[in-house]
């Protein structure tokens, strides 16, 4: 199964916080919502956006 290796950062956090986690290439942006909700331990309350290289977004 292609996909991609992701690191997610909370930014600002003493000491850093992250979660290392490969995805399908096929995910959606809700789908990985859901996945960053689970890796978090959140529970759906947080506002969260997403940076890549070339582009920003906000979920």
């Amino acid at each position: 199964m292609p996909g991609y290796t992701c690191k997610i950062v909370i930014e600002d956090t003493h000491p850093p916080v992250w979660r290392r986690v490969i995805i399908p290439d096929q995910i959606t942006f809700f789908e990985l919502h859901k996945i960053i909700q689970i890796l978090f331990d959140w529970d759906d309350v947080h506002l969260h956006g997403l940076q890549t290289f070339m582009q920003k977004c906000g979920i």
